[in-house]
This record gives structure tokens, C-alpha cells and sequence, in this order.
């Protein structure tokens, strides 16, 4: 992953404020963020903005076992999209500490940020003697969005160009 931040507290109109990291979530599937770097100028703004190379892809390329190449079997997560969502996403969000959070998913990053924003983003909480649950996830982005892959590739493979 890459974490920008700004780097002085006056490099922006010397205003001091604090606000929410979004979480950028790149599309392929197996394309690195190079494409979404101009969001780092976000922080140059005072927002912090977290890119991360989903597993296999950019610089997140498992390591190979005495020179022979990487195969799927060796790394069956790299094929199952909720891993993304469901294992790895939250698992950085927890290392990173962030208690809130944006995360704004482009292409197929789309489909791994709305099964997040669906099944792995709840905390349960307590108060006042009652259980609620707490999102952490203050906005969803959902850029160029793939939501239906049946109709997608059916997009794709229609018999007539333009269909």
C-alpha cells in the first residue's frame, strides 16, 4: 500500500484540520493504482489518501518459490473477489488504526468496495447498555461501477456490435 499525507501543517494556507483518509481501491482486476495517483494531491490539502495494490497486483506481487513462477493453486485468494473485501481491506484498515474512513472504488474496484461497504465494515459497540453497531465507513465512491457482472458480460459478448 502507499499512504500520503501532507507533510507540514503549513503547506496548505497554513490551516490545520483534520479530516476523514479516504481509501483508494483500483481496478484491474490485476492493474496496480499507478492510474489513480492524482488523488495524492488530496493531500497536499490536508486529506490523507491510502492507495493500496490489491494481492498480485503492482508492487503486491507474491513471492515466487525458487524462481518458478506464481500459480494460482499456490495463491487461491488472488482469484476470490470477497477475500479482497472481507480479509485483506479490513485487515490494512485495522493495521492503518483508522477508526473512520472514505474509500472510493474505481472499475472493478467498484465490486470489492461494495461487498466492504455490505459485509466487512461493522463494529459492534455498546452504549448506554445498548448494542448497536458503528460504521467506520463515512462515504462510498463508486467510480465507472460494475455492480452486475451477468450483464456486464453479457454487454461483452453480444452477438451484434453496439448490443
Amino acid at each position: 500500500y502507499w499512504r500520503y499525507t501532507r507533510q507540514s501543517e503549513d503547506s496548505f494556507n497554513n490551516e490545520s484540520t483534520i479530516s476523514i483518509p479516504i481509501i483508494a481501491v483500483h481496478g484491474g482486476p490485476s492493474w496496480p493504482h499507478n492510474y489513480m495517483l492524482p488523488l495524492k494531491q488530496l493531500a497536499c490539502r490536508g486529506t490523507e489518501v491510502i492507495f493500496y495494490d490489491q494481492a498480485g497486483c503492482g508492487e503486491s506481487v507474491p513471492e515466487e518459490r525458487g524462481g518458478a513462477p506464481v500459480s494460482p493453486s499456490d495463491h487461491p485468494h488472488l482469484l476470490d473477489t470477497s477475500y479482497y473485501s472481507e480479509e485483506e481491506l479490513p485487515a490494512l484498515i485495522d493495521h492503518w488504526g483508522l477508526d473512520t474512513y472514505h474509500v472510493l472504488g474505481s472499475s472493478w474496484g467498484t465490486i470489492l468496495a461494495q461487498l466492504f461497504a455490505l459485509n466487512a465494515d461493522k463494529e459492534r459497540i455498546t452504549t448506554g447498555g445498548r448494542r448497536r453497531r458503528r460504521r467506520r465507513l463515512q462515504s462510498l465512491v463508486l467510480s465507472g461501477p460494475l455492480s452486475d457482472a451477468q450483464s456486464y458480460i453479457a454487454a461483452q459478448m453480444g452477438s451484434c456490435r453496439g448490443e
